[in-house]
């Protein structure tokens, strides 16, 4: 029997992003995959934009921050059936070329999720209002069979466990 590919969906949480949401949509829906925008109660067109540039959008009626968008969109992907769930910045800071990366290491590592840093190496596109010198976190596939452990980074500077530990 032939395994199907996975259903993928990207997740981009993003408020008053018009300027560069359609960059965004246009080139995860070139790479092959489905678009799902957060609109986090934008004031500007960011909704509209994503939509015209052909992602699937809710629209949360007022501002309820990052984490509450990206609830929403991992929410709404598994209720449509996804398999994999990546999240992206709606600035235009991720390259959706490195998807099929992820979703490689993803299946190569047997791993249930993985975390990026922007610590780890060059970053395309990054506002300088981003970098931060005090972090060296390291970011690895992470796999639920395997818990964390901080003492396995001890340079890392958060209070929490960002870094991910190898099955």
């Amino acid at each position: 029997m032939v395994s199907q590919a996975p259903r993928v969906c990207v997740v981009i949480a993003a408020y008053n992003e018009a300027p560069v949401i359609a960059s965004v949509v246009a080139d995860v829906k070139r790479a092959g995959y489905g678009a799902l925008v957060i609109d986090d109660g934008s004031t500007d067109a960011t909704g509209a934009v994503a939509a015209e540039a052909g992602g699937s959008v809710v629209r949360h009626p007022i501002n309820l921050g990052q984490g509450a968008g990206l609830q929403t969109g991992i929410e709404f992907a598994l209720s449509e059936g996804a398999d994999v769930i990546v999240t992206f910045d709606a600035d235009g800071q991720h390259r959706a070329a490195d998807i099929a990366v992820l979703i490689d290491a993803l299946a190569r590592q047997g791993a249930d999720f993985a975390l990026g840093s922007r610590f780890l190496g060059t970053s395309l596109n990054q506002p300088l209002s981003r970098l931060r010198s005090t972090s060296r976190c390291r970011g690895a596939c992470c796999s639920r069979r395997r818990p964390c452990s901080r003492a396995s980074q001890p340079d890392c500077a958060s209070p929490t466990p960002t870094t991910a530990c190898a099955r």
